[in-house]
């Protein structure tokens, strides 16, 4: 019986060396692409992958002496677990090998954020020089909330320690790794995080309970302005749009619940028609102050009152 095994990225030498050790044999394809996994994985009883490649039905089905999976890193969602585990086949993640490089990450961009590293980089690039405005805001004293409290949250957790923060989190398991290393961490409802916390880091998995987990109705409830630091690998930045571009969102989201009782695609089809719409709106009305002759300052008045009109009414 075929001990193959396809490893599909670069991996550390020790890896390779434990599994040969264990008698496998090794196909270290770091290139491969997907048509050619379909036809190669047909005689292999072992897989190991990253996010490069989506591991579907059409290569598993192919995999007829597939025994296992092994997902380099903690996110599962490009692998059809559900059909391979009905097959029989195992699939093993290994969330604890890179977690201590998302928490620091998390931190690198929580401090880019509260400090405009960024912003103010790319000013000084261009000659300008604003002090004021890129002053920085402190970490240390804030109250961060944690949403998932497994590795890469502990991990976020732990670089977080020397700066004097209060950490509040949230994890709907109540065993998670987090509470076991941090058990002065105070356990909090996600609605605590979302109207105490100054800088909300999210740490989710990609699953049919997390999909669009921080969407319109997410941000609509957090009760004062906060750093956002994203880490995940999809986050949706729509609704980042409506909350701080838009305040005409909710007026219209409640039009729309009223009339139709039914918001399910109220989201992505209002950003879409806001995203076109938008700067259509500005190019008419510039095209029509130079029509009649008025000063450009008026179109600053209309921006400006526009929000104020919408917020009130809202209200």
């Amino acid at each position: 019986m075929s001990k193959k095994v396809i490893v599909t990225a670069a991996v550390h030498p020790f890896l390779l060396a434990t599994l040969e050790q264990k008698g496998f044999e090794i196909c270290f394809e770091p290139t491969i692409t997907y048509d050619q996994l379909r036809v190669q994985i047909s005689d292999a009883i072992g897989l190991i992958v990253t996010t490069r490649l989506s591991i579907d039905a059409k290569i598993i089905d192919n995999a007829k002496a597939l025994k296992w999976i092994g997902r380099l890193g903690s996110g599962m969602e490009l692998i059809d677990t559900d059909l391979a585990q009905s097959k029989g086949i195992l699939c093993v993640s290994s969330p604890e090998g890179n977690c201590t490089s998302v928490g620091e990450h998390s931190l690198g961009l929580l401090l880019n954020l509260m400090h405009r590293i960024h912003s103010a980089y790319g000013e000084i690039k261009m000659g300008q020089w604003v002090r004021d405005a890129n002053r920085g805001d402190e970490l240390t004293g804030k109250k961060v909330g944690i949403i998932g409290f497994g590795h890469t949250g502990t991990a976020f957790a732990k670089v977080l320690t020397g700066f004097g923060v209060e950490i509040i989190a949230h994890d709907i398991y109540p065993r998670a790794l987090g509470w076991q290393q941090f058990p002065h961490v105070k356990m909090v409802q996600l609605e605590t995080i979302q109207q105490e916390a100054e800088v909300i880091s999210l740490h989710l998995p990609l699953t049919p309970l997390t999909t669009h987990f921080a969407n319109a109705h997410f941000f609509e409830q957090l009760k004062q302005n906060i750093q956002i630091p994203t880490t995940p690998t999809k986050f949706n930045t729509n609704n980042l749009f409506y909350k701080i571009h838009l305040p005409f969102y909710n007026l219209i989201k409640n039009f729309v619940a009223e009339k139709t009782k039914d918001t399910v695609f109220f989201d992505s089809v209002l950003f879409t028609v806001l995203l076109f719409t938008y700067p259509l709106f500005i190019i008419s009305l510039f095209f029509i102050l130079n029509i009649f002759h008025l000063p450009t300052t008026i179109i600053l008045v209309i921006l400006v009152s526009l929000p104020i009109m919408g917020k009130r009414v809202q209200e």
